[in-house]
């Protein structure tokens, strides 16, 4: 899991500024769709 000073490095390449709590919603949702998305490339190769 990435720490929310790895997450601010990477956003830091939009202008607006996260809070550590909005960094903590997205790198979250993110993760979420990450295990969806490997779920259903593992049930595709059944």
């Amino acid at each position: 899991m990435l720490t929310i000073k790895q997450c601010r490095d990477l956003l830091k390449e939009e202008e607006k500024e996260f809070t550590d709590d909005e960094i903590i919603i997205i790198r979250d949702w993110l993760m979420i769709m990450a295990d969806i998305a490997i779920e259903i490339m593992e049930n595709n190769k059944n």
